[in-house]
């Protein structure tokens, strides 16, 4: 909104506390220019929260996206699916053995009922652990 300077005779009613008229014309564009300023705002405001919603749900989806690609990636590098060893966070004793290539580790152990990380295996343990072999048909 743009800055007017109220004529004198509005200025002299607000210094004595004197009546108004609304239906005065300056303070009828006046108030038509505040109406249209509140107006904006308000559409501005609705503009952002919309933006911030679509923005808020579009990384949802990235985020979902992207554990779904882990999940695949860890599917598919899962060498044994029933490796007998307790779980730290549940009482399963069944993990399974995930290997990590673009790590430091060779592999990690991760729990078939929680599904949370458990332990690391070195790539110093890779020679000890033994891979289970698939039976061809």
């Amino acid at each position: 909104m743009k800055k007017s300077i109220p004529p004198p005779h509005i200025i002299d009613a607000i210094k004595n506390n004197k009546f108004i008229d609304p239906k005065d014309p300056w303070i009828r564009k006046f108030m038509k220019e505040f109406e249209k300023k509140k107006k904006e705002d308000e559409e501005k405001i609705k503009e952002d929260q919309i933006k911030y919603w679509e923005q808020s749900e579009i990384n949802l989806l990235v985020r979902e996206y992207q554990q779904f690609l882990q999940l695949g990636e860890d599917i598919k590098n899962t060498i044994n699916w029933n490796y007998l060893r307790s779980c730290k966070y549940c009482e399963s004793k069944s993990m399974r053995t995930i290997l990590k290539p673009k790590l430091i580790h060779y592999a990690e152990y991760r729990c078939n009922l929680c599904d949370k990380h458990n332990d690391w295996i070195p790539h110093s343990d890779r020679k000890t652990y033994s891979i289970p072999t698939k039976t061809q048909k």
